[in-house]
C-alpha cells in the first residue's frame, strides 16, 4: 500500500484559521516537553527545562513567523529518523502520536529546524534542515556540523503562513490559550519554564499562573464502568482573568493537555463564588490517555464511557462545592417562602419547602423559581379540569361507588384550591388597603379623598 502524505494531512480533523495555528504551537510545545524530560529525567525536567515561544508579526499585524525553542535532548540520529517518519510509534508510551509535524505543514509553507545534541561524553553535533513532508526526502538541505554544549536543544521556525489559514492572534489571547491547553501540566508542577515573547512583550507563563491558581485538593474515583477504571480529579480555584475556557469548567485531559471543556457555571451558580474566583475540575486518568485521538480534540471511546466519566466529575464537583451550594440553597429557600407568602395558590406544588428546594437547580434565580411554580399551578389546574370533564361524561355503566369516590376527591381538591385563592385574594385586598391609606395621607384634593375612601369602603365590605 502506498502512502499519500498530503492526503493524510488533508484528512486530519483540524479546523482552519486560529485553531489550526494554535495547535501548531501546542504540538511544538508538547514535543519540547517530551525532549526536556528525556534529557533531564522526570525528577528534574520541570526544574531545569526551558521552552521559549517567539512570535513576530508584519507591519499589518499578520503573522510573520513563530519560533519554538527548548533545551531538550535534541534530534540525535534516533530522533531524526523518527522525525521524518509519519505516524511513528516511538513516543506512544509517553503520549506521542507522530503527527505534530503534519499539523505544522497544514498551516505553514516553510518549516525550518535546527537542533544540537550530545554525541558522547564531551561531543556535540548540530543538524539543520527545512522540513517538507510532501516529498520522499523530507529533510531538505540537511546539514550536520559541530555543536556547542550550551546550545543543546531544538529550535523550530514556522513561517510563510498559508493564505487560507491566516488568523489574527494577540499576545494576551495567545498566553490565555496556552494556559488553558497545558493547564494540567501547570497544576501538577510538571511544566518546564515557558516564556512567550510577542514583540516587546515577554511573559513567564508559569510565574503568571502561580499567582492566579490555587490547587485545593485531589481525589481518585473508581468509575463504575469496567473499561474505564479509576480517574484522578483535581479541584482548583483560578483567577477569572486567566482564560474564559478555564472559568467554572470540568476539563477532560489526556497526556497533560486539555481535550474537552465542559461549562458548569450555570449548573452550580458559580458566578457567585464567595472567594471571587472561578472553579476548575481537572480530570485525568490512564483511560483518557489511551483513548485520546491523534489531534487531541476528542476521545476514541464509547459515548457511555465518556458520559460515565463526566457524571463522576460532576458528582465530585458538587461534593467539593457543597458549602457554596448550601449557601445558594438558603437563598433559594428564602425566595420560595416569599413567593408562597404572596401567592398561596402556588403551594399546591410544594408539600415541603426544604424538599422542594433540594430539587431545584442551584442556578435558578427568584424569577426562575416563580415561573416554575406558576407553570406547575397551570398544569395542576389543567389536569383537574380534564378530570372534572371526564367524571361528568361518565356513562351509567360506570361503577357508581368508584364514581362517587372520584367526585368527592375532586370536590376536596377544588375546595383546597379555592381556599388558597381566597388567601391570595385576602393578601391582595390588604395591599390595596395599604395603598389607599398611603394616598389618603398625602392627598389634599377632596375628589381624590372621596375616591380612595370609597374604594376602601367597598373592599372592607367585600
Amino acid at each position: 500500500m502506498k502512502f499519500d502524505v498530503l492526503g493524510r494531512i488533508g484528512n486530519m480533523r483540524l479546523p482552519d484559521g486560529r485553531t489550526a495555528l494554535l495547535f501548531s504551537i501546542y504540538e511544538a510545545v508538547s514535543n519540547a516537553i517530551q525532549a526536556i524530560e528525556e534529557r533531564f529525567g522526570r525528577a528534574e525536567f520541570s526544574k531545569r527545562g526551558v521552552i521559549g515561544i517567539l512570535v513576530q508579526t508584519n507591519a499589518d499585524k499578520t503573522l510573520k513567523y513563530l519560533a519554538i525553542s527548548d533545551n531538550g535532548i535534541g534530534l540525535n540520529d534516533t530522533h531524526l529518523r523518527s522525525f521524518e517518519t509519519c505516524d511513528t510509534r516511538q513516543k506512544y508510551a509517553i503520549g506521542g502520536k507522530g503527527v505534530g509535524r503534519l499539523i505544522w505543514d497544514k498551516v505553514f509553507r516553510t518549516i525550518n529546524v535546527r537542533s544540537t545534541y550530545e554525541t558522547g561524553l564531551h561531543g556535540y553535533e548540530q543538524v539543520s534542515f527545512r522540513f517538507d513532508p510532501s516529498i520522499d526526502d523530507s529533510l531538505v538541505g540537511l546539514v550536520k556540523g559541530k555543536g556547542v554544549a550550551d546550545q543543546t536543544g531544538t529550535q523550530i521556525m514556522l513561517s510563510d503562513l498559508k493564505g487560507e489559514q491566516n488568523a489574527a492572534i494577540g499576545p494576551s489571547s495567545l498566553s490565555k490559550y496556552i494556559c488553558h491547553h497545558f493547564f494540567p501540566y501547570f497544576i501538577a508542577g510538571s511544566m518546564p519554564q515557558l516564556n512567550v515573547a510577542f514583540g516587546r512583550r515577554d511573559l513567564d507563563i508559569g510565574a503568571y499562573l502561580s499567582s492566579k491558581v490555587e490547587k485545593k485538593t485531589e481525589e481518585e474515583i473508581d468509575v463504575q464502568v469496567a473499561s474505564v477504571g479509576k480517574i484522578r480529579i483535581s479541584h482548583v480555584y483560578v483567577d477569572k482573568a486567566i482564560s474564559q475556557e478555564l472559568s467554572n469548567s470540568i476539563l477532560l485531559t489526556a497526556q497533560g493537555r486539555v481535550v474537552q471543556s465542559i461549562e458548569i457555571e450555570k449548573k452550580f451558580a458559580l458566578r457567585s463564588l464567595e472567594n471571587g474566583r472561578a472553579y476548575v475540575c481537572v480530570v485525568n486518568g490512564d483511560f483518557l490517555d489511551a483513548k485520546v485521538d491523534q489531534e487531541r480534540t476528542g476521545f476514541k471511546a464509547l459515548e457511555s464511557e465518556i458520559e460515565a466519566i463526566k457524571e463522576c466529575a460532576l458528582d465530585a464537583a458538587e461534593r467539593f462545592l457543597e458549602a457554596h451550594i448550601k449557601s445558594i440553597r438558603r437563598t433559594q429557600k428564602r425566595h420560595v417562602i416569599e413567593i408562597l407568602e404572596e401567592h398561596p395558590q402556588l403551594a399546591i406544588s410544594v408539600k415541603d419547602v426544604d424538599s422542594y428546594v433540594v430539587g431545584l437547580s442551584p442556578s435558578m434565580s427568584e424569577e426562575d423559581i416563580g415561573k416554575t411554580l406558576f407553570t406547575l399551578l397551570y398544569r395542576h389546574e389543567r389536569k383537574l379540569r380534564h378530570q372534572i370533564e371526564a367524571v361528568s361524561n361518565d356513562g351509567a355503566e360506570s361503577d357508581e361507588k368508584a364514581r362517587r369516590d372520584r367526585i368527592e376527591d375532586l370536590v376536596a381538591k377544588v375546595s383546597d384550591d379555592a381556599k388558597r385563592r381566597l388567601a391570595e385574594y385576602t393578601i391582595k385586598r390588604h395591599q390595596i388597603v395599604q395603598l389607599a391609606r398611603s394616598l389618603l395621607r398625602y392627598s389634599d384634593e377632596e375628589k381624590k379623598t372621596y375616591h380612595w375612601d370609597a374604594t376602601r369602603t367597598d373592599l372592607s365590605h367585600g
